[in-house]
């Protein structure tokens, strides 16, 4: 077992983000993991990730890029359309 105190420590050691969970409950994985992802993809598409419903996390403290009103739901019900390929008529 970590304490919390320990955990922080290492966290700040490695530059890292800190997030109590319990392996043993499962308490605050989901929370750790939609966190981590959004701040990611963030980083990556240089978007800004518009909270869950019901999501006490509204704050984007993480400095990542914000390009205006891009934002993308990570908990969407539904994944994104693909583009159908159209067939080449030779």
């Amino acid at each position: 077992m970590v304490t919390t105190e320990q955990g922080k420590a290492m966290a700040d050691q490695y530059g890292a983000r800190f997030f109590e969970t319990s392996a043993k409950t499962g308490a605050g994985v989901s929370e750790a993991f939609t966190q981590l992802a959004k701040e990611i993809y963030e980083q990556k598409a240089g978007v800004q990730v518009k909270p869950a419903k019901g999501s006490e996390n509204n704050n984007n403290n993480n400095g990542s890029k914000d390009a205006g009103n891009s934002n993308v739901d990570l908990l969407r019900s539904e994944p994104a359309k693909k583009k159908k390929k159209k067939a080449c008529n030779i």
